[in-house]
């Protein structure tokens, strides 16, 4: 359990980046199975320089690993080894530290491979097992097949739709902190009978139990 606490602990801080408002910039919640699905190219990059231009940002890489190639002007803009991004927060720009290694979920844009403050960019080191397995394969068997639909927590509606998980532990900022076990530990895939569906497994049962006590232990308190 203490592992299960700590990989919480470090991703919660991230996943409230998906939802910061900075000046104009503003980005929604997106499960990294969708964040794999919709770009155009997932790399494990290591950056070594970083400068900066007119309006950008520009940081050196070496591509360790290549998980999604959408095309080959992709693969043709990646060889270029330049990931660029807008040079401040308020144009939705974002910032990689030198000698850092990457998860990277981004998109070319005018033959450029580029990221933002909205795209799925994490340090290798904070990814669980289970987002490191769903990066290499697991995620891209599910693309086209099943869709991560965010609902709030506080939301009973359940997801009618049969190719479609229900994401409802993912919070929105200035709520409690709870484990997002969902982005951690799960992957939404087409389960026995067709329907789309979450995984589970030790860590995930384990994480769900977590949440669950501490969600109760913030009722107990509130008046």
């Amino acid at each position: 359990m203490q592992r299960v606490i700590f990989t919480i602990a470090a991703t919660a801080a991230l996943v409230l980046i998906n939802l910061t408002a900075t000046d104009g910039c503003s980005c929604t919640l997106t499960h990294p199975q969708e964040s794999y699905c919709n770009a155009n190219f997932v790399i494990v990059a290591r950056v070594k320089k970083f400068y900066e231009r007119r309006t950008s940002k520009v940081f050196k890489i070496r591509i360790k690993r290549t998980f999604k190639v959408s095309n080959n002007k992709t693969a043709e803009a990646l060889q270029t080894g330049l990931l660029w991004t807008a040079l401040d927060g308020a144009a939705c720009g974002t910032h990689l530290n030198v000698n850092t290694t990457y998860l990277v979920a981004g998109n070319v844009v005018q033959g450029r491979p580029r990221v933002s403050l909205c795209s799925y960019v994490r340090p290798w080191v904070k990814l669980t097992n289970k987002q490191r397995k769903g990066f290499r394969l697991l995620y891209k068997n599910t693309c086209n097949r099943c869709e991560v639909i965010f609902k709030h927590w506080s939301q009973k509606e359940p997801v009618r739709d049969p190719k479609a998980c229900m994401w409802d532990t993912a919070s929105y900022p200035g709520d409690v902190e709870l484990p997002d076990c969902q982005a951690l530990y799960a992957i939404c895939t087409v389960q026995p009978g067709g329907k789309c569906g979450w995984t589970s497994d030790r860590l995930n049962k384990e994480c769900a139990k977590l949440r669950n006590r501490l969600r109760q232990e913030q009722l107990a308190r509130e008046p």
